[in-house]
């Protein structure tokens, strides 16, 4: 095999995933122990999968299907672990044994010389395909869940977790096209071979240093507030509800608890004396809003207040929003905009006219 800058890359992306997997394992990660476990588990299968690969190539190592290739079925199942404990804090379970059943499966037929290396390829794409739609599902319940239980949820870095999902199916997509040029024998498959060699480098560098760069994401949800959210499925308050909502909207205009920028649903209920489950229910029910639009109503109308007073005339429009509850900036004008139709400049310019 000559030495070609797609092998260069190849080289480079193994040393790349090697070097990250042990990096995880022997540094102190804000992760907790499945998620930092799993994450080290898929980069080291991905590099023992492309070193063999290129070990083959090199003709050192002649088998048809190698137990790398083999492992290519973990990855689904290591990244929904990798998605499900840094979102949900959800430890693993004797049930997640099922997700080895196939890899156990593909060894046995593949011990016993009946499967075919394009065979096992197509179930690879399958698996992982399969994962990549959990993953998006658990990622979609997670930000619904926060935004029913936390008012600051806009501080939460989605973009790093939309990066982890698409940024995988991107490479998912060049690994497919050049798995099938490769097979109907076209002559663009070496440079998808290099594009997918490129698509990984690219990926594995912002994934794990992104990772180690979101604080924020890592406190992930806790048990209670996924309960909390579960719960909500009936579709309308009774009569005694409606009077415990109309109470309720009686203390935050007294006690204004919006003002605390950390405020969390678990917080105002304990504040305010009632039963965290009741108090999501009436928020959800009550006025068809998740508890972080609920809240940040509130902030809003603080907000206003403040921008439309002569005593704040001087005030900049930092420290209306700290005062109203937000804790950043292009959060609030974001939530300000979307309420009013306006910017807070526009807001304080009309209301002093």
């Amino acid at each position: 095999m000559t030495f070609s800058p797609t092998t260069a890359l190849q080289l480079l992306v193994v040393f790349q995933c090697a070097f990250f997997a042990v990096f995880l394992l022997v540094r102190r990660s804000r992760f907790d122990p499945p998620t930092n476990l799993s994450l080290s588990a898929i980069l080291g299968l991905l590099a023992a999968h492309l070193g063999t690969m290129l070990l083959q190539q090199a003709g050192r190592i002649a088998w048809g299907v190698t137990t790398a290739q083999l492992s290519g079925l973990l990855y689904g199942p290591l990244f929904l672990v990798f998605i499900r404990s840094l979102t949900f804090r959800r430890r693993l379970r004797p049930a997640d044994g099922l997700h080895l059943l196939p890899v156990g499966l593909a060894f046995c037929f593949f011990v016993a010389g009946v499967l075919a290396p394009e065979l096992l390829a197509v179930a690879v794409f399958i698996s992982l395909g399969a994962y990549l739609v959990l993953a998006m599902r658990t990622i979609h319940r997670y930000r619904w869940v926060l935004a029913s239980t936390r008012s600051d949820v806009r501080r939460i870095p989605y973009s790093w977790l939309s990066f982890a999902v698409a940024g995988l199916l991107v490479v998912y997509v060049v690994d497919l096209a050049s798995f099938i040029a490769g097979e109907v024998g076209q002559r663009d498959s070496a440079l998808l071979t290099t594009l997918l060699s490129a698509a990984l480098l690219i990926y594995v560098t912002g994934f794990v240093v992104g990772a180690l760069e979101q604080p924020l994401l890592f406190s992930g949800v806790s048990e209670e507030e996924r309960t909390l959210v579960s719960a909500q499925k009936v579709a309308s308050l009774g009569p005694e509800e409606l009077e415990d909502l109309k109470r309720l909207e009686l203390f935050v205009a007294e006690k204004r608890p919006y003002l605390d920028q950390q405020l969390t649903l678990l917080d105002l209920a304990r504040i305010a004396g009632m039963p965290a489950r009741r108090l999501s229910r009436l928020v959800n029910r009550g006025h068809s809003q998740t508890f972080s639009e609920w809240i940040n109503d509130h902030r809003i109308e603080e907000a206003k207040r403040l921008l439309s007073g002569a005593g704040t005339a001087s005030s900049t429009i930092l420290d209306v929003l700290y005062r109203a509850g937000f804790n950043s900036k292009s959060t609030f004008n974001a939530v300000f905009k979307e309420r009013t139709g306006l910017t807070p400049g526009e807001y304080r310019r009309r209301a002093q006219y």
